[in-house]
């Protein structure tokens, strides 16, 4: 493929000059994220999307261990939406903070409408990412992807890292934390109140999760 110096050519040039190429890219990821990316640059690319989980909505799926019960978003749909492709609609008077659920089901009606299945691969993690050059003069540099537990290497030319940052928790180093005699716990551990009845409970933090 001919090198193209990205930063010195016009928006549009660029799109055509990378349609015609037609490079190969590697999404990371179907949540919202990862979904948006694969269906745009479906234009002007093949795009396989790798997803660990069994489906598709990353932190929305159903089951996702972030989600707690009764979770109601903190922004309305309208926002959340994807500009071409809306919320169901709903009678007059439905609040525009949906369910998590709604969230998720919106997110694989999104992949069904724009026929992004044959290009998500489920179940299938990646464990490696690595740069090689090919070519007589090593003019042309890959990204090669291994997946899924295969032994076999995949070539691309781009990688988009759509992975989200909920996955893992991350913990304040609180001083005498180790021996605190009662329960301390993350908030993406919370599912419900009702265990906390009666208990006096010390929330640490007062963002969106506190």
């Amino acid at each position: 493929r001919p090198a193209v110096a990205a930063a010195e050519m016009p928006a549009q040039v660029l799109l055509s000059a990378l349609a015609a190429a037609r490079p190969r890219v590697c999404v990371v990821g179907a949540g919202a994220g990862g979904l948006i990316a694969a269906r745009m640059l479906r234009e002007i690319a093949d795009v396989i999307v790798y997803e660990k989980e069994a489906a598709v909505g990353g932190v929305w799926r159903v089951g996702a261990p972030v989600l707690y019960a009764g979770l109601i978003t903190n922004l309305p749909k309208q926002i959340m939406a994807f500009r071409d492709s809306p919320f169901p609609p709903t009678p007059p008077g439905t609040p525009s903070f949906v369910s998590a659920a709604a969230v998720g089901a919106y997110l694989e009606t999104y992949a069904r409408q724009h026929n992004l299945g044959g290009c998500i691969r489920l179940n299938c993690p990646v464990e490696s990412v690595r740069r090689v050059v090919r070519g007589p003069t090593h003019e042309r540099r890959v990204w090669q992807v291994r997946a899924g537990g295969s032994d076999m290497d995949e070539e691309f030319d781009a990688i988009i890292v759509a992975n989200g940052h909920y996955n893992l928790p991350s913990y304040a180093d609180l001083p005498g934390a180790a021996s605190f005699p009662n329960r301390i716990m993350h908030s993406c551990e919370y599912d419900a109140p009702e265990p906390f009845i009666a208990q006096t409970v010390l929330c640490i933090g007062a963002r969106s999760s506190g």
